[in-house]
């Protein structure tokens, strides 16, 4: 062998057999390692299955009294149900100002309830109900601020499942337009305000607590026959007055009366015609049928002369 081959033998020797090492490799990485598990127990996030709430006010039980009445939010709809029959719902609102507002309530969708309602505060109290028309009960008058309560309860005192309702309490306009305004006192003929043709005069059923109000208005009628048409707008138009009007002459003999019926379910209001021979004073009495005093017991009266 030559120092050559013999050089090959040893280099390939050393090659093989005298490193065992191999070159650094990066390290492996698994494609598919899925994300940490989430948390679990109180302090997981978790989706909101609730329902949500009926409305933004819904009624709370025990509300059968006024000392547990359920505050009212204005122009957010309160929402309940007459469970059982002769139940009452009360609520509560505050007004921090003198203005109309509408109070209504009505059976909720599928409802076959036939809603009624008490309004009124420490000095007065105002029923509506038998509206002719329509099953809800509507309130709108021009309201001192101040606390008041309102309840809610089925007209013929049914209660179930099926009689819920809803409530609102809201800024309004007047309903009715009037050129003039009562004066108090008028509740005699001797202190009646003087009326004439085309006069729509704003009244209330407001008396002093121990006596009911009589309001009285003077027309003086013109020679030749004479129709005096008497038209008031009260109960029809969110007032809760039931009315009657009367037509005396000037020695206080009943000539006419002209009644509503408000609660009754017929004409809802005074609407009617005095056919007078002429050239006489006669006297237009307002009174209330129903014991519905207080600002919520409002009307315009309006008087119309009409010659043949």
């Amino acid at each position: 062998m030559t120092k050559l081959q013999t050089g090959l033998v040893l280099l390939t020797a050393l090659m093989w057999g005298g490193c065992q090492c191999q070159p650094s490799l990066p390290p492996v990485t698994d494609d598919n390692t899925s994300p940490p598990d989430p948390p679990t127990g109180t302090t997981a996030l978790t989706a909101d299955t609730a329902p949500p709430p009926p409305c933004a006010t819904p009624e709370i039980e025990p509300n059968n009294a006024e000392v547990d009445a359920v505050p009212l939010v204005l122009e957010q709809r309160a929402c309940g149900v007459i469970d059982a029959p002769f139940d009452v719902d009360y609520f509560s609102f505050e007004l921090d100002d003198d203005g109309w507002i509408l109070v209504e309530l009505e059976g909720d969708d599928g409802s076959i309830a036939d809603m009624s309602l008490f309004l009124g505060n420490d000095d007065w109290v105002v029923i509506k109900h038998n509206n002719v028309e329509s099953t809800d009960a509507t309130v709108v008058f021009q309201a001192p601020a101040g606390p008041y309560f309102v309840s809610a309860n089925e007209e013929y005192f049914r209660g179930g499942e099926r009689y819920t309702y809803r409530l609102l309490v809201s800024e309004a306009k007047a309903p009715v337009t009037w050129n003039t305004t009562e004066i108090e006192p008028n509740d005699s003929n001797l202190e009646s305000s003087i009326l004439g043709d085309g006069d729509a005069i704003f009244g209330t059923m407001d008396g002093n607590g121990a006596l009911e109000d009589f309001d009285w208005y003077r027309i003086g009628i013109p020679d030749g026959k004479t129709d005096l048409h008497i038209d008031v707008d009260a109960y029809d138009f969110g007032s809760g007055a039931n009315l009657t009007a009367i037509v005396w002459s000037e020695d206080l003999q009943v000539l006419k009366t002209i009644e509503g019926g408000a609660v009754a379910g017929t004409q809802p209001d005074p609407d009617g015609i005095y056919s007078s021979p002429g050239d006489e004073i006669v006297y237009v009495q307002i009174l209330e049928e129903s014991a519905n005093e207080g600002p919520a017991g409002w009307y315009v009266l309006n008087i119309t002369l009409e010659g043949e």
